[in-house]
C-alpha cells in the first residue's frame, strides 16, 4: 500500500555542510522519514515549498514544460525501495492513457513533483521500516540502515560491551550486508573494465 508524503522541513546537516537533510512526513499522520540531499536539490525543493519565484528556470523547472509539450504528464512519484541506505524512486508519467515509470534519484523526483504539484508516495513497509523517531531537542533516532559504516562499527563495539546482543546482531547484519554490497560493486567494476 502507498502512503502519501508531504515535505516536513529542510534541515542543515551539521556533520557535512555539502548536504541538507530532508524530512518527509505522511500526509495523514505523524510518521516521518528523512534523507540526505545535495545543496542544489535542497534549494530546488525549498524554493518550491516556499513558493520563491526564480527569474530564470532551474533544471527541475524544465521538466514540466518539456513533457507537457509532448502530451506527457507526471501523475505521481513513488519512493519504492532502499538500497544500501539510499532511497530510490520512480516517476510515473502518463501519455495517452499509458503509464511509464522512470527511475530517478529521490531528491530529483521530489523537486520535480513539487514543481507540478504531483503527489509523492512511499511504500508503507518502507515508511514503517525507515521511519525516524523524534527524540526531542532536535535529535532523531534513525534506523541503522542510515548510519555511516564507521558509526555502525563503533555502535557494535558498544553494544557488545553493554551486552545488548539483539542490537549487536542487527548492527553486525547491516555491516556484513554493506561490506558484501561493496565487494560486489568492486567486482562488477573490475568485470566492466575488462
Amino acid at each position: 500500500m502507498k502512503v502519501e508524503l508531504v515535505i516536513g522541513e529542510v534541515l542543515n546537516d551539521k556533520k557535512d555542510p555539502r548536504y541538507n537533510v530532508l524530512m518527509l512526513r505522511e500526509k495523514e499522520g505523524e510518521r516521518k522519514v528523512m534523507l540526505a540531499v545535495g545543496l542544489f536539490e535542497a534549494q530546488c525543493i525549498a524554493t518550491s515549498c516556499e513558493e520563491i519565484n526564480i527569474e530564470r528556470p532551474l533544471s527541475h523547472d524544465l521538466f514540466e514544460p518539456i513533457t507537457a509539450a509532448f502530451g506527457i504528464k507526471l501523475k505521481y512519484i513513488e519512493i519504492n525501495k532502499v538500497v544500501n541506505g539510499t532511497f530510490h524512486s520512480l516517476l510515473c508519467y502518463e501519455r495517452d492513457g499509458e503509464e511509464k515509470f522512470i527511475d530517478a534519484r529521490t531528491s530529483d523526483a521530489l523537486a520535480i513533483a513539487l514543481r507540478v504539484d504531483a503527489p509523492m508516495y512511499i511504500e508503507e513497509e518502507l515508511l514503517d521500516k525507515f521511519r525516524v523517531t523524534d527524540e526531542g531537542g532536535g535529535k532523531f533516532s534513525v534506523p541503522v540502515a542510515f548510519a555511516r559504516l564507521k558509526t555502525l562499527r563503533e555502535a557494535l563495539e558498544i553494544a557488545v560491551k553493554e551486552e545488548k546482543y539483539e542490537l549487536a546482531m542487527q548492527l553486525k547484519e547491516e555491516i556484513e550486508a554493506r561490506e558484501e554490497a561493496e565487494k560486489r560493486a568492486v567486482e562488477n567494476k573490475k568485470n566492466k573494465d575488462k
